[in-house]
């Protein structure tokens, strides 16, 4: 076998590796990482405009056409230079497999804003990962149904959380496997939080490590399309009113879910906790689920 990389491929690889050369410096990548996107936008553009970024975008779409090799030589040479840019989400996570599996609309309304530089993409894999991990199918933990009420649209609802997400803080659309219907599986590209937030943004997301999530621009959590609650992490951790416990036995199973081995258990206020309990500082996971709880109880009353 020849691995021989071919003229087209050295060509790639010569232009890639000038570029992050001549713009990537250690100075610039600390300037950029204490910005709130942390994504180098004139480097970026940049690579845009070599057509780069369009490489593994069909040419019926405004790219090369090229395949896997091509961008492994780009993602060689992003990982040299520890660049803060979202290459491999909105490449290999988002614009490859719509080329490969999305339908004529969808990858003409997303692909030629990636070969362009206007769109950042990426996929939440990180649940189904981990149901493999541990012998299962890799099910999805979100679920999507078709929307009931008109001004949805005619599309569908997602309800459920989503972590370690690459650049899911920046993302214009996020690849969310889900569980449709009665138990099958599918691919639902959504569009994702700051700026497609009011446009039906239907899934928790965090930013690449769960740590990350304290300097996220903005968080949105919705459940069955309505919004559960939104802004930064610590408005949202701040609104919340209630207290939470942990038990291995939960007094209230209704208002308790499981945490590891043992039990969080919500209460309203603080007065409302047994003698020999002992609130916790609630996390982001806390709030959303209790919320979510809350939620249902209030519809629960109401019908």
């Amino acid at each position: 076998m020849d691995f021989i990389f071919d003229e087209e491929q050295t060509a790639v690889q010569e232009a890639v590796d000038g570029i992050f050369a001549g713009m990537v410096t250690p100075d610039r990548v600390h300037q950029v990482e204490a910005t709130e996107e942390r994504i180098d936008r004139e480097l970026w553009a940049e690579l845009a405009r070599a057509d780069l970024l369009g490489l593994p975008v069909p040419e019926a779409h405004g790219g090369g056409g090229l395949g896997m090799v091509e961008v492994a030589l780009m993602l060689e040479a992003h990982g040299r230079s520890v660049a803060p840019l979202p290459l491999w989400a909105t490449l290999v996570l988002g614009a490859m497999p719509i080329a490969e599996f999305g339908s004529v609309a969808l990858a003409g309304s997303v692909l030629p804003g990636v070969a362009a530089g206007e769109v950042v993409l990426s996929a939440a894999l990180a649940d189904v990962a981990g149901d493999i991990a541990v012998g299962g199918r890799g099910d999805p933990s979100v679920t999507a149904t078709d929307a009931t009420d008109d001004t949805d649209g005619g599309g569908m609802v997602l309800s459920g959380s989503a972590f370690a997400v690459p650049y899911a803080h920046v993302a214009d659309r996020v690849l969310v496997p889900a569980v449709v219907g009665r138990g099958g599986a599918g691919i639902i590209v959504a569009a994702i939080a700051p700026r497609a937030a009011a446009a039906g943004a239907a899934v928790v997301m965090s930013t690449t490590y769960l740590d990350e999530a304290e300097r996220a621009g903005s968080l949105l959590a919705l459940d069955g399309g309505q919004t559960l609650a939104k802004g930064t992490l610590g408005d949202v951790l701040g609104a919340f009113g209630g207290a939470i416990t942990a038990t291995a036995t939960p007094r209230r199973r209704e208002w308790a879910w499981r945490r590891g081995r043992a039990y969080h258990e919500y209460w309203p206020t603080l007065a409302d906790l047994p003698l020999d309990a002992c609130a916790l500082t609630p996390d982001l996971e806390d709030v959303v689920v209790t919320l979510s709880m809350l939620k249902r109880h209030d519809k629960e009353l109401a019908s």
